[in-house]
């Protein structure tokens, strides 16, 4: 069996399950990245290090001919589940000065190498 570097299921606790995967979309902490199982696509996370850089990759998303509904609001929940948007990127609609440290700092905590 092929492995795609997605963190097998069997191997998390029931209550840590939903932090690696929304619907198509998986969070590969080794990888550093989310990426989208059934279209073979990935955002690495270290270039989702302030709130126009994650917007930036949500528009990217939204324009591909796969991108329905459902995909694009399964990143939006992986990207706030692994960064915590409103804390660390646009709280109260203001990004952060220190923004790209925080969102550093969380990604570093869940295994991600940020360079």
């Amino acid at each position: 069996m092929r492995r795609t570097g997605c963190v097998l299921l069997a191997d998390v606790p029931l209550e840590e399950r939903r932090r690696y995967r929304w619907g198509d979309w998986c969070f590969r902490p080794r990888f550093g990245d989310l990426f989208c199982r059934r279209y073979y696509y990935s955002i690495p996370l270290d270039r989702c290090l302030g709130a126009a850089q994650i917007l930036d990759w949500i528009a990217q998303i939204s324009h591909k001919s796969w991108a329905s509904p459902k995909i694009l609001t399964d990143l939006v929940r992986a990207l706030d589940e692994i960064i915590d948007l409103q804390a660390n990127a646009c709280g109260l609609g203001q990004e952060p000065k220190d923004a790209a440290a925080r969102i550093r700092r969380c990604l570093e905590a869940q295994g991600v190498k940020v360079p």
